[in-house]
């Protein structure tokens, strides 16, 4: 079974419920789509993750959708260089759940030292990048996989129609030999888009949204090279 049959099969279970627990949030022009963190709860599943590391929230719509589906399974570890008006507004708004920790600072430093905590040594993590961006995403990402427990990560942003400018590094990205997909695949857009339209729609920015980025902001995923047994748990890559 491929990537793509894999999360097919496990989308008719884990979309009903993920409708569910994420019918109440909201989207905001700065957040992943509906669509892409559904595509992550699914991996999350794959691996049997216990713990998330989210490196840029601003909106906290991500957040959110991690806190809303996985309730207490997992702990999720936040961070940003908190800039922005709004992530303060989403600090105090989740500083109320137990399994959440906010972390200030440059993610490319905060991540790292996160995973070098040896408390956290026999954890199965994911890692959601959506800032540092592109070329420093790809940096970034390396760096997690110093750490076997480090199962995967996806990077946001990496759309490879609405971003251009970003092809080279996309296509840097698409070379790896431990390269999944994104979530702009037509496939997966076909699978998942209408999660979008579902969840955001009650959202005064989601219309606009939709026009412009018709594929998604395109959310790419890797898994760690060091964990041989990926290849068991994922199946064949899609190209």
């Amino acid at each position: 079974m491929d990537i793509r049959q894999n999360m097919i099969q496990l989308s008719t279970t884990i979309v009903p419920l993920y409708l569910q627990k994420c019918n109440k949030l909201q989207f905001f022009p700065s957040g992943i789509f509906f669509s892409e963190g559904l595509a992550f709860c699914i991996f999350a599943e794959i691996f049997n993750i216990d713990m998330i590391i989210e490196s840029g929230i601003r909106s906290g719509v991500s957040t959110n959708i991690l806190l809303s589906f996985f309730g207490n399974r997992i702990s999720l570890h936040s961070n940003d260089i908190n800039t922005f008006p709004e992530t303060s507004n989403t600090v105090k708004h989740l500083r109320s759940h137990e399994n959440w920790k906010f972390h200030v600072g440059d993610g490319m430093k905060v991540i790292p030292d996160i995973l070098a905590d040896p408390i956290y040594r026999d954890r199965k993590i994911a890692i959601l990048i959506d800032g540092p961006k592109y070329a420093d995403a790809l940096e970034l990402s390396k760096k997690c996989f110093n750490f076997n427990n480090v199962k995967f990560v996806a990077m946001h942003d990496m759309n490879t129609v609405n971003c251009p400018q970003e092809h080279p590094v996309i296509r840097d990205l698409q070379s790896w030999k431990n390269y999944l997909f994104n979530t702009d695949v037509k496939w997966f857009r076909d699978l998942a888009s209408d999660i979008d339209d579902k969840l955001a729609s009650k959202s005064p920015h989601w219309k606009r949204f939709k026009m412009k980025y018709p594929y998604g902001c395109g959310l790419a995923f890797v898994v760690n090279p060091l964990d041989l047994r990926w290849r068991y748990i994922t199946g064949n890559i899609i190209r």
